[in-house]
């Protein structure tokens, strides 16, 4: 009995030798092939998508809400004579002009500025769908994308015999000059806003300032937030998760203060 037993741990031990044998060569083809792989010719990336993906729509109970709130009149920097108020203070003092003024109310417009990595980057798609919803109600909305950074430049998109194309590439401080006093909305990641090496804000913060009221939309999850939506914090964004819940949130905030987040 002993006799098939060692014939047996023999065999055992030879197919564990012949496939040791064939990681290690396996391993060394790669290491041989890896270093010789120098051409740009030899590395193909191909980006996989649906073609016949649902349409991304956010629910409209919520857009409605909250465009509401966005389209309110706010009081804006200009003045302009009060009648009412002027003939009231004019009969007050017997005749004597006293003129009254008031700020003249306006109905906010937005600055959103998206990050999009590829043509084909749905966080992006999701975030064009918020603003096309809230235009749709009303809304004044430019919308501009970057790639990472807005230090990179920011451009728009239009419709082009080939697809959509980008046009009206911008840097942050030419956006500024346009469009300063609008508030200003942000969709991506909230590390465009700090520099990796540094943790210094990036250049194009420096811009911020002519955006009075801004928000941060991030796609991360509230549980993992840190470092970076704390930078945003303290660049006076209001940062808020990236449903269409949170738009409430927003309206809500630009309008009364209130900040009050109901999460699904």
């Amino acid at each position: 009995p002993r006799k098939p037993l060692r014939w047996t741990a023999w065999a055992l031990a030879g197919l564990s030798a012949l496939l040791l044998a064939w990681a290690a060569a396996s391993r060394l083809g790669r290491r041989l092939y890896l270093p010789g792989a120098r051409s740009d010719a030899q590395v193909e990336e191909h980006v996989l998508h649906d073609p016949h993906a649902g349409r991304i729509e956010p629910q409209a109970g919520p857009v409605r809400v909250a465009s509401r709130g966005l389209r309110q009149r706010i009081a804006g920097e200009r003045e302009v004579l009060d009648l009412e108020a002027t003939l009231a203070a004019t009969i007050q003092a017997a005749g004597a002009f006293s003129p009254r003024w008031r700020l003249l109310q306006h109905t906010p417009e937005y600055l959103a500025l998206i990050d999009r990595r590829h043509p084909a980057d749905h966080l992006a798609a999701y975030a064009e769908a918020l603003l096309q919803a809230l235009a749709e109600h009303g809304v004044t909305v430019q919308a501009y994308h970057f790639e990472g950074s807005p230090d990179h430049g920011c451009w728009r998109l239009r419709q082009g015999a080939a697809g959509r194309e980008a046009f009206d590439r911008s840097g942050m401080a030419e956006l500024a000059g346009r469009y300063g006093g609008h508030r200003l909305l942000v969709f991506g990641e909230a590390d465009a806003l700090v520099d990796p090496l540094s943790g210094a804000p990036r250049p194009w913060t420096q811009s911020l300032g002519v955006f009075r009221q801004r928000a941060w939309f991030t796609p991360m999850p509230l549980p993992s937030w840190g470092a970076a939506e704390e930078a945003a914090d303290a660049q006076g964004f209001l940062v808020l998760p990236m449903p269409a819940e949170a738009l409430t949130t927003l309206a809500g905030w630009f309008s009364a203060g209130d900040l009050s987040l109901a999460t699904g």
